[in-house]
């Protein structure tokens, strides 16, 4: 815990406020927009601007809903420091507003480093914060291009395109929204140690750390196991049929043959070992 007394005494604010949270009665999630219920008969909703605009007057006749210029103000200032903005709506009535921001995990950039040095065609961030919140994360991670405001199925969507342009497409993720593109990229990877379990589901391949540093190493494992894979195939074979013509002219007795087959069978599995 921070030793700023602010942030002491707003600790101790919340804890004394919040320390048994009621549970909310009729609640469900709109994803990857928001969440509404009822606390105490009050009608609760948390989300986007767009959530709370879809709901507008749901219920209501008056135009409560409707966001001041202050708040409009605060929503503009934050969200082009690639902030995001969830508002808060009591009754239809819009009371206050909280503000996320998002940090790059670590690893990141070093991961990215490693991709361009494997000539990866392109990066692309799938999210759905906003256009300014995107941009600011793709200029920090240093990806090739994002897309934003997106739900699942528009993720999917964008999977679907780039399969189309490329011929593999790798998708990484952690999130429940992230579990459709997951299933529908070539490859899904999964972060695991701290991700949904449908994500972890849905993926190829599931990371059991929290070390996005890891999908590099996915990489390199990769490589190297197609590499030794067609290295056995080629000397396995190609050996095998040379054994077999000098075989033919009758210089290689069966039993002989068949020994040397097995130790070469046994080279082949020895060689194998190496992709780890």
């Amino acid at each position: 815990m921070s030793s700023h007394p602010v942030a002491q005494a707003l600790a101790a604010l919340g804890k004394e406020k919040f320390s048994h949270l009621l549970i909310p009665k009729d609640f469900h999630e709109t994803a990857g927009l928001g969440v509404e219920g009822y606390i105490k008969g009050d009608h609760i909703k948390i989300g986007s601007y767009n959530f709370i605009q879809s709901q507008k007057n749901k219920g209501s006749n008056n135009n409560s809903n409707n966001f001041d210029e202050k708040i409009m103000g605060i929503m503009r200032k934050n969200q082009t420091q690639g902030k995001m903005i969830s508002f808060i709506n009591i009754n239809n009535k819009n009371v206050g507003i909280i503000i996320f921001s998002d940090k790059i995990r670590k690893g990141v950039n070093s991961m990215m480093q490693y991709l361009r040095g494997q000539k990866i065609k392109q990066t692309v961030m799938l999210t759905g914060d906003s256009q300014d919140n995107a941009k600011s994360i793709a200029n920090l991670a240093k990806i090739d291009n994002y897309k934003y405001n997106l739900m699942p199925e528009d993720k999917v969507f964008e999977i679907n395109r780039l399969k189309n342009q490329y011929k593999n497409i790798v998708m990484v993720g952690d999130g429940i929204n992230d579990a459709p593109s997951l299933t529908s990229a070539t490859t899904g990877i999964a972060m695991g140690a701290k991700g949904t379990a449908i994500s972890a589901e849905a993926a190829d391949i599931v990371i059991l750390v929290d070390d996005i540093t890891k999908v590099s190493e996915i990489i390199q494992i990769s490589k190297s196991t197609i590499k030794i894979a067609k290295g056995s195939i080629i000397i396995g074979l190609g050996t095998s049929f040379l054994l077999m013509v000098v075989a033919s002219f009758g210089f290689i007795p069966p039993s002989i043959g068949a020994l040397l087959q097995e130790a070469l069978d046994v080279g082949v599995i020895l060689n194998a070992l190496r992709a780890r």
